[in-house]
């Protein structure tokens, strides 16, 4: 029975097996190492520990290509993961540590993460191989999003420790949103590494965001930083912190300063800061240096920095050398010894070619930077050409939601000479041709991994299927969000002489006039002069926030007087040629004794209904849904008046390649653009690409997608069949063993019955 019993269990074991493998042809794929290129001559400044960091994505995975000039920025998560595989295989060979970290801000951006729904960007998002992970403020505004992400299996749940948030709690289970902290251990270090977000003050419900100043002084962080108990596992070689802020923000210092009082000047730290869209590099002191890699995957990050070991070695090298003076200095890092020019003074990198890098922002005029002693470019988002840098200004209240200041400032403190020699960073262009080039000059076929082929197609399946790449209209011209108002090529002006005329500022239903409030970062990004995808209109006003109607009779001298006093009183902090806030129409054509109705999104509406108490106003400011949202106001527009009359209206064909190296970039390490357009993309109208990496063959992925079904159809009928099969089997021998039991009873009642007539 055993033999038999054993038998009839090999067709269900092949039921399983097959079952599994039906499922696998249709699950997302794994990732593996497996048959990637060998690198050799990589050209990045490796050290004791290695760093790759993407910060501020806001759901840019599928690049820049549609929307950047010369489609200079034409690298897609696809990419990044083919470019991270190589890079870490060869960290392998040579037995190096290699980290890839992200430092918060996922969504809001993209049409792939539009509405609040997360459900199309998380798959994607999972197949990053991250070895720590940071929460950005845009994951904690709003309620849909934070249970979105910590729903049983969800997002934070999938990353299990490596999602690292040091100081967000989640308020209903009253535990810290990820884990406090993350040991990474390599084959030659262990870092001890945080994820910090800024004093976020306008958070959802559902989560406490607890300041870092509090934090520090929590005796868990203590004891993980000086190994309270002397565990062997709780030993490192040196702190790993991702920053959700500025890299000159106050709590940085903070954070550096508790450190230091805890483990003394010679631990490195290394933070991996974001939040303000920059590309900056700062030394704080002679063990710690602040770096942030830009926003919407224009960078990726690389930086290098020593182990505490090395650090110690070094300073022993000194000692006795009367010609030197050891160069550790005490938090804050005021007084810089060893270094009696800092226009001098050696660069952070550890490249020693004198270039001149001309900067090229994600869409905008190039910027032309100089900056001897270093191959590290810096790019300003859109910056134009005739405006100078400007030095990083406080961090922006936390109302707003961050966009890329004006400009990129070079580093305001001189790195020390142990800084120089140990502490490494290369801002990276997301570009093919340069991340080939950084791997040794390899060619397309090397560069592309598996893995990374099949994500850059999943990510474009799913642009596609959600309409994204669907064409909508042409441009006639660029427009670009860091122009003031009064500027031609000004999107606001775009959108105050144009886009809300035509549909928001016409007479409202009462009859009476409209006039429109909105935050200068409502809008996150350029309109270039080209053929428009859907999702590039949705790139400029990403929210979709409703907008919400305050009124209906306000008079126009009490609109102009909350303006002026209240949202309006003083220049921009990151450009004084800016206003806080735009009107449309212009203040100035505002009629005084005029009724009027505010339109105004949604976020941040309560700026203008304290505003109106604040200037006494104690007419009527009931609230109500318009009807109109800002980001389908904006796609309207375009697709009733930007028809492509003079270029072919069709969607972009999915055969595009980047990977033949002419995009204009010169040195891989110096990361800039060499020429390029500001206004046009080289491309033309006629032949937008949205995606320039990773070829994407249509035909051959639905011949894919169709053998998949056939082969989970095999599958399913097979399971069905044997499975029918085996339950058959087990019925009979049921049967069996049931009437043989019966069989046994009967003769058994037989033999003790004293008048069975058979006895």
């Amino acid at each position: 029975m055993r033999s038999s019993l054993s038998l009839h269990w090999k067709p269900s074991s092949l039921v399983a097996s097959l079952y599994i493998c039906a499922i696998l042809s249709i699950r997302s794929f794994p990732l593996s190492l497996a048959e990637t290129t060998t690198v050799t001559n990589v050209d990045l400044p490796f050290g004791d520990i290695n760093v790759l960091v993407l910060t501020d994505v806001h759901s840019w995975v599928g690049g820049h290509s549609s929307s950047a000039p010369d489609n200079s920025n034409n690298v897609d998560y696809g990419d990044v993961l083919s470019f991270y595989q190589l890079l870490h295989a060869h960290c392998q060979q040579h037995e190096m540590d290699l980290w890839f970290v992200v430092n918060g801000d996922w969504i809001d951006g993209t049409g792939i993460s539009l509405n609040d729904d997360t459900s199309y960007l998380t798959p994607i998002l999972e197949h990053m191989p991250w070895d720590a992970l940071n929460v950005g403020n845009h994951e904690l505004y709003r309620d849909e999003v934070v249970t979105q992400f910590m729903r049983p299996g969800g997002f934070v749940e999938w990353w299990g420790d490596r999602y690292v948030s040091s100081n967000v709690i989640y308020n209903p289970h009253q535990q810290p949103l990820g884990e406090r902290y993350r040991f990474l251990r390599g084959k030659n270090s262990t870092v001890l590494t945080f994820g910090f977000l800024y004093n976020m003050q306008d958070a959802s419900s559902l989560v406490t965001v607890e300041t870092v100043e509090s934090v520090v002084e929590e005796p868990w962080f203590v004891d993980v930083v000086t190994n309270a108990n002397n565990e062997p596992t709780g030993d490192y070689d040196a702190i790993l912190i991702m920053a959700h802020m500025d890299v000159k923000d106050e709590l940085v210092t903070v954070l550096l300063d508790k450190i230091r009082s805890l483990v003394g000047d010679h631990m490195p730290v290394q933070f991996l800061t974001g939040h303000t869209h920059f590309r900056r590099i700062e030394t704080l002191d002679a063990a710690s240096v602040s770096f942030e890699a830009g926003k919407f995957l224009d960078t990726i990050g690389f930086v290098s920095f020593p182990k505490k070991q090395t650090l110690t070695n070094h300073r022993r090298s000194l000692q006795g050398n009367s010609n030197e003076t050891t160069p550790l200095l005490g938090p804050g890092g005021t007084e810089w010894q060893n270094v009696s020019d800092p226009t001098t003074a050696p660069s952070i990198s550890n490249d020693t070619t004198t270039t001149t890098s001309t900067s090229t922002a994600t869409t905008g005029a190039p910027i032309a930077t100089t900056n001897a002693n270093t191959t590290t470019s810096m790019s300003a988002p859109s910056s134009r050409p005739t405006e100078a840098a400007t030095p990083s200004p406080t961090p922006l209240a936390t109302a707003n939601r961050t966009v890329p200041p004006v400009s990129t400032p070079q580093p305001t403190v001189a790195p020390t000479p142990v800084v120089a020699k140990y502490f490494h960073h290369r801002f990276i262009d997301t570009n093919v041709a340069t991340l080939k080039q950084i791997l040794g000059d390899i060619s397309d076929e090397q560069f592309t991994t598996e893995d990374g082929r099949r994500l850059s197609e999943f990510i474009l399946r799913t642009r596609t299927e959600l309409g994204l790449l669907d064409v909508v209209g042409c441009s006639p011209e660029s427009y670009y969000m860091n122009r003031t108002a009064q500027e031609d090529d000004s999107l606001w002006r775009l959108f105050i002489d144009q886009v809300a005329p035509y549909e928001l500022l016409k007479p409202s239903k009462s009859g009476g006039n409209r006039v429109y409030i909105g935050q200068v970062w409502a809008f996150r990004y350029d309109l270039l002069q080209q053929q428009l995808v859907k999702d590039d209109v949705i790139a400029v006003a990403p929210f979709n926030d409703s907008l919400i109607s305050i009124g209906p009779n306000i008079p126009g001298s009490v609109v102009t007087q909350l303006v002026k006093q209240v949202l309006n009183p003083s220049a921009h902090a990151f450009n004084p040629k800016w206003e806080n806030y735009y009107l449309a129409p212009r203040l100035e054509t505002l009629a005084p004794n005029e009724q009027y109705e505010i339109l105004s999104p949604s976020f941040g509406i309560e700026t203008i209904v304290s505003g109106l108490d604040e200037i006494g106003y104690n007419g009527t400011t009931k609230q109500q849904d318009s009807g109109f949202f800002d980001t389908d106001v904006w796609i309207k527009f375009v697709k009733d008046n930007w028809e492509c009359r003079d270029q072919e209206s069709v969607a972009p064909t999915s055969t595009n390649q980047h990977h033949g190296g002419s995009q204009g970039h010169g040195n891989a390490g110096s990361g800039g653009h060499q020429g390029g357009s500001s206004s046009t993309s080289s491309s033309g109208p006629g032949d937008h690409n949205h995606h320039s990496g990773t070829p994407y063959n249509v035909s051959a992925n639905e011949e894919e997608d169709k053998f998949r079904l056939i082969l989970a159809s095999i599958g399913v009928g097979l399971v069905l069949l044997l499975g029918t099969v085996y339950i058959w089997q087990l019925h009979k021998s049921w049967l069996v063993r049931y009437r043989e039991r019966q069989r046994l009873i009967f003769i058994a009642d037989s033999e003790n019955d004293p008048d069975n007539e058979l006895i």
